[in-house]
Protein backbone atom coordinates (compact mmCIF):
# COMPACT_ATOMS: atom_id res chain seq x y z
CA UNK A 1 0.00 0.00 0.00
CA UNK A 2 1.32 3.10 -0.60
CA UNK A 3 1.53 6.11 1.95
CA UNK A 4 -1.01 8.27 0.09
CA UNK A 5 -3.52 5.26 0.76
CA UNK A 6 -3.06 4.25 4.11
CA UNK A 7 -3.30 8.31 5.12
CA UNK A 8 -6.74 8.48 3.02
CA UNK A 9 -8.24 5.67 5.37
CA UNK A 10 -7.50 7.33 8.46
CA UNK A 11 -9.54 9.73 11.07
CA UNK A 12 -8.21 12.97 10.09
CA UNK A 13 -6.55 13.43 13.72
CA UNK A 14 -4.55 10.15 13.04
CA UNK A 15 -4.15 10.89 9.09
CA UNK A 16 -2.08 14.48 10.31
CA UNK A 17 -0.12 12.61 13.36
CA UNK A 18 1.13 9.88 10.77
CA UNK A 19 1.70 12.39 7.70
CA UNK A 20 3.88 14.51 10.21
CA UNK A 21 5.51 10.67 11.93
CA UNK A 22 6.77 10.35 8.08
CA UNK A 23 7.85 14.22 7.74
CA UNK A 24 9.69 13.98 11.71
CA UNK A 25 11.67 10.42 11.06
CA UNK A 26 12.92 12.01 7.51
CA UNK A 27 14.37 14.93 9.52
CA UNK A 28 16.54 12.17 11.06
CA UNK A 29 17.21 10.42 8.07
CA UNK A 30 14.47 7.85 8.83
CA UNK A 31 12.24 6.89 6.18
CA UNK A 32 9.42 5.00 6.99
CA UNK A 33 6.43 3.79 5.41
CA UNK A 34 3.01 2.79 6.40
CA UNK A 35 2.08 -0.29 5.72
CA UNK A 36 -1.25 -0.77 7.52
CA UNK A 37 -4.29 2.22 8.11
CA UNK A 38 -8.04 1.08 8.02
CA UNK A 39 -9.63 -2.13 7.86
CA UNK A 40 -13.11 -3.56 7.68
CA UNK A 41 -14.37 -5.99 9.82
CA UNK A 42 -14.14 -8.62 7.16
CA UNK A 43 -10.54 -7.86 6.66
CA UNK A 44 -9.73 -8.21 10.74
CA UNK A 45 -11.52 -11.18 10.28
CA UNK A 46 -9.26 -12.51 7.82
CA UNK A 47 -6.61 -11.52 9.90
CA UNK A 48 -7.51 -12.81 13.12
CA UNK A 49 -8.13 -16.30 11.21
CA UNK A 50 -4.76 -16.63 10.13
CA UNK A 51 -2.84 -19.57 11.85
CA UNK A 52 -6.03 -20.56 13.35
CA UNK A 53 -8.45 -21.32 10.11
CA UNK A 54 -6.10 -20.29 7.54
CA UNK A 55 -2.40 -21.02 6.83
CA UNK A 56 -0.16 -19.07 8.42
CA UNK A 57 1.43 -17.52 11.15
CA UNK A 58 -0.72 -15.86 13.74
CA UNK A 59 -0.52 -11.96 13.35
CA UNK A 60 -3.57 -10.89 15.40
CA UNK A 61 -5.55 -11.38 18.73
CA UNK A 62 -7.56 -8.83 18.04
CA UNK A 63 -11.43 -10.45 16.88
CA UNK A 64 -13.18 -7.57 14.26
CA UNK A 65 -14.20 -4.43 16.12
CA UNK A 66 -11.35 -4.91 18.76
CA UNK A 67 -8.76 -3.19 16.26
CA UNK A 68 -7.77 -0.26 16.58
CA UNK A 69 -7.23 -0.47 13.09
CA UNK A 70 -10.94 -0.87 12.49
CA UNK A 71 -12.27 2.41 13.63
CA UNK A 72 -9.34 4.63 11.67
CA UNK A 73 -7.96 5.34 14.82
CA UNK A 74 -4.20 3.14 14.11
CA UNK A 75 -1.62 2.59 11.60
CA UNK A 76 1.69 0.47 11.08
CA UNK A 77 5.06 1.63 9.86
CA UNK A 78 8.29 0.01 8.41
CA UNK A 79 11.10 1.52 8.37
CA UNK A 80 12.59 1.82 4.51
CA UNK A 81 16.05 3.04 5.58
CA UNK A 82 18.24 4.64 8.22
CA UNK A 83 21.56 5.70 8.43
CA UNK A 84 24.36 3.16 8.68
CA UNK A 85 21.39 0.65 7.21
CA UNK A 86 23.79 -2.69 6.39
CA UNK A 87 20.60 -4.56 5.35
CA UNK A 88 18.27 -2.47 3.30
CA UNK A 89 15.62 -5.43 2.53
CA UNK A 90 14.64 -5.80 6.34
CA UNK A 91 11.99 -3.32 7.14
CA UNK A 92 12.44 -5.02 10.80
CA UNK A 93 15.58 -3.44 11.78
CA UNK A 94 16.54 0.16 12.61
CA UNK A 95 16.37 2.69 14.96
CA UNK A 96 12.84 1.81 16.21
CA UNK A 97 13.19 4.06 19.53
CA UNK A 98 13.91 6.28 17.44
CA UNK A 99 10.36 6.17 15.25
CA UNK A 100 8.54 5.46 18.82
CA UNK A 101 9.75 8.45 20.51
CA UNK A 102 8.76 10.64 17.35
CA UNK A 103 5.29 8.72 17.37
CA UNK A 104 5.02 9.27 21.11
CA UNK A 105 5.94 12.78 20.91
CA UNK A 106 2.91 13.22 18.18
CA UNK A 107 0.58 11.86 20.80
CA UNK A 108 0.24 8.56 19.22
CA UNK A 109 0.49 5.26 21.51
CA UNK A 110 3.09 2.96 20.83
CA UNK A 111 2.33 -0.77 20.45
CA UNK A 112 6.38 -0.99 20.68
CA UNK A 113 5.57 -0.72 24.53
CA UNK A 114 3.31 -3.31 25.19
CA UNK A 115 3.83 -6.17 27.11
CA UNK A 116 4.43 -8.08 24.10
CA UNK A 117 5.73 -5.11 21.81
CA UNK A 118 4.16 -4.38 18.39
CA UNK A 119 6.80 -2.38 16.91
CA UNK A 120 5.27 -0.94 14.15
CA UNK A 121 1.75 -0.05 15.66
CA UNK A 122 0.75 3.50 16.46
CA UNK A 123 -2.54 3.90 17.95
CA UNK A 124 -4.73 6.81 19.19
CA UNK A 125 -8.41 6.29 21.28
CA UNK A 126 -9.57 9.96 21.28
CA UNK A 127 -11.43 9.98 24.54
CA UNK A 128 -13.16 6.64 23.36
CA UNK A 129 -12.95 3.17 24.48
CA UNK A 130 -13.57 0.21 21.79
CA UNK A 131 -16.67 -1.47 23.55
CA UNK A 132 -17.98 2.72 23.19
CA UNK A 133 -17.45 2.56 19.32
CA UNK A 134 -18.51 -1.19 19.23
CA UNK A 135 -21.87 0.01 20.68
CA UNK A 136 -22.89 3.21 18.61
CA UNK A 137 -21.38 1.24 15.21
CA UNK A 138 -21.71 -2.51 16.15
CA UNK A 139 -21.44 -2.98 12.58
CA UNK A 140 -17.99 -1.32 11.80
CA UNK A 141 -18.04 1.77 10.13
CA UNK A 142 -19.04 0.87 6.67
Amino acid sequence: MTNALVLGGLHPIVRFRAARHIELCATWSIAIGLTQGYRTFEQQQVLHDQGRITPGAIVTNAKPGYSWHNWRLAYDVDILNFPGDTTPRDVYDGPWARVIQIGESLGMLAGGRWKHPDLPHFEEHLGQTLTELLTAHPGGLE
